[in-house]
């Protein structure tokens, strides 16, 4: 399910009929390429989120291997909640799996900025190949912000060649700060493993 080119709000789906609407998501769908994915990428994922919002709890479970790709939220998920979270994890549950890696640029790798109740599991996060320092934003400038973020088991590794403002997380304010939990991460390389 990957939504058609263009921006328009509709979806192709590979073998089967087009679809112009969707319900609301819930359950477990698959990231990557080949076999039985619901998704190619995270940002056809991303799009269906927005695009459908969700009614129970939804985790995207990432086949290994790596990925090349910024992935960016600047608006809350409809029906995200306390109880009804997203979460992104290695469908192998091993952060060693799945390498997420920055696409060429300076833009962090993962943006949050107005999107709530999301978590990030058994992950690399990887900004090695000497593009940029950041890995991930959280802004809160303003209302709404950011809460119930969560990163746990997630491994943080930033690029060697950085500079004095080499964060490998970035909290614009101590509320974004406040509205992420950090559990089981290692913060590799980087000048700052939380700034």
């Amino acid at each position: 399910g990957n939504l058609r080119p263009g921006g328009t709000n509709t979806f192709v789906e590979a073998g089967a009929d087009e679809l112009t609407t969707c319900v609301p998501m819930h359950g477990t769908y698959t990231i990557g390429t080949g076999g039985a994915a619901s998704f190619n990428t995270f940002n056809a994922a991303k799009n269906a989120l927005y695009f459908c919002g969700i009614s129970g709890p939804v985790t995207f479970a990432i086949k290994s291997g790596t990925y090349i790709e910024s992935l960016g939220f600047t608006a809350p998920v409809v029906g995200a909640s306390s109880i009804n979270t997203i979460t992104w994890r290695s469908a192998a549950n091993d952060s060693s799996a799945v390498i997420w890696k920055s696409a060429a640029g300076l833009a962090p790798l993962l943006s949050l900025s107005e999107v709530d109740h999301m978590a990030f599991r058994h992950l690399t996060l990887d900004r090695s190949n000497g593009q940029g320092s950041t890995l991930v934003t959280v802004v809160n400038a303003g209302a709404p912000v950011c809460i119930g973020l969560l990163f746990r088991n997630i491994r943080f590794v930033g690029n060697a060649a950085g500079t004095a403002s080499n964060d490998l997380v970035r909290c614009s304010t101590g509320d974004a700060l406040a509205a992420t939990t950090f559990a089981n991460c290692s913060f590799e390389l980087g000048n700052h493993g939380l700034n």
